[in-house]
């Protein structure tokens, strides 16, 4: 792990990303997102707009941005919990599997 904040963390080096525009599209997403609570779980949601106005009235620009940054904090905050299915038909969670050992299937014997 190279970074990490309340909310996730990051495996590279996130100074390397860190560009004046990602830089201001970074504040203006803390200025209007916010953590809710949705069910069992967390998602970040905008609670105001960057500028006067309605949704038309923003920058298209920057609104795709803050969607985008709102999608991938999302993304992260459930990673760890991300649950997919072994061809074994056995659910598992992508961080505790690792090194699993499968169990050794036994040949079938005919009857007779």
């Amino acid at each position: 792990m190279v970074w990490r904040d309340e909310w996730f963390a990051l495996a590279t080096c996130p100074v390397r990303a860190l560009t004046p525009e990602t830089k201001e599209t970074l504040a203006w997403f803390d200025r209007t997102h916010e953590p809710h609570a949705a069910g069992f779980t967390v998602l970040w949601q905008r609670v105001s707009l960057p500028g006067p106005g309605g949704v038309s009235d923003q920058d298209a620009r920057l609104m795709a941005a803050l969607d985008h940054v709102r999608d991938l904090k999302n993304a992260l905050l459930h990673e760890p919990t991300r649950r997919t299915r072994r061809e074994d038909g056995y659910a598992r969670d992508d961080q505790s599997d690792r090194g699993h050992q499968r169990p050794q299937k036994r040949p079938m014997r005919p009857r007779g």
